[in-house]
């Protein structure tokens, strides 16, 4: 296994658990903070944030699998 490969899956490991956990299975408060801090409200902030955590959940994917944009 290459340098290169193992960054990958370490650099895809940070992504998607940083979609997945504090995002997708559970909002953590410092990320509803934030999202409502720019003065969304509850539901926009909600829906901000499980976006947000679908996206890295994809880029995490694609660093993984090396899709080339």
């Amino acid at each position: 296994m290459s340098s290169v490969q193992i960054a990958r899956y370490i650099i895809s490991f940070s992504w998607l658990y940083h979609g997945i956990f504090p995002k997708l299975v559970h909002i953590a408060p410092l990320e509803k903070l934030l999202t409502s801090s720019f003065g969304f409200s509850d539901d926009i902030s909600y829906l901000i944030t499980k976006s947000a955590g679908v996206g890295e959940v994809v880029f995490g994917i694609t660093t993984r699998t090396g899709i080339q944009t």
